[in-house]
């Protein structure tokens, strides 16, 4: 019991931020709208830890869906009106698709020069920050794909974040890989629910 005690003592904000970090994966597994105010408050956590780990990608990348997770809540609000959480989920088309990888090429290359002298894995701090960046965009979306990416980032992260001394979180980000692959089908049978639905009423 001790032991239990003093490693909740060690680790207070970490153990916290996996607590909301997990509450904001079921809701996103469940496609749920109320995964965007956690969304909110999530990434204050996590750029701090990731201050302390040296992770200067996942500060970035932190800021950012602070900024996305007002937008995809705006989103999600606005077509809540004419659907529920499930309806609207689809796959991504060919030319964002596209877009995307162009672009995620030379992001992955820039944030690998920005944090070469700061981060303590550079190279996978700007691979994980590029995937991110266009996940939370493809969530917003409802694309299916941005699990995809989410599978990705957080099989890089754990090994920064061990690197950095944080445990803890290292084994967060690789549960929510693991959460990732989950979400992927659930996504898939609610898209094709869905669609039989369509096609049943048409």
């Amino acid at each position: 019991m001790d032991i239990i005690i003093n490693f909740i003592a060690a680790h207070p904000i970490e153990l916290l931020a996996a607590l909301v970090n997990f509450i904001w994966i079921y809701f996103e597994y469940k496609a749920s709208v109320w995964l965007w105010p956690v969304g909110v408050i999530l990434p204050i956590f996590y750029a701090y830890l990731s201050w302390n780990a040296h992770f200067i990608g996942n500060i970035v990348i932190n800021v950012y869906y602070f900024v996305t997770s007002l937008w995809g809540w705006y989103l999600w609000l606005r077509k809540g009106k004419a659907e529920s959480d499930a309806e609207g989920i689809g796959n991504i088309p060919v030319k964002t698709l596209s877009i995307s990888i162009l672009t995620g090429i030379p992001l992955t290359a820039g944030m690998y020069f920005m944090f070469r002298n700061y981060s303590s894995l550079p190279w996978a701090d700007g691979l994980a920050t590029a995937i991110s960046f266009i996940g939370m965009i493809w969530m917003a979306r409802k694309y299916r794909q941005h699990w995809l990416c989410w599978i990705i980032a957080n099989l890089i992260s754990p090994f920064v974040f061990f690197r950095g001394g944080d445990p803890v979180s290292a084994t967060v980000y690789f549960i929510n890989a693991i959460a990732a692959i989950a979400g992927w089908f659930n996504w898939s049978r609610m898209m094709r629910k869905q669609q039989n639905l369509q096609t049943d009423l048409s």
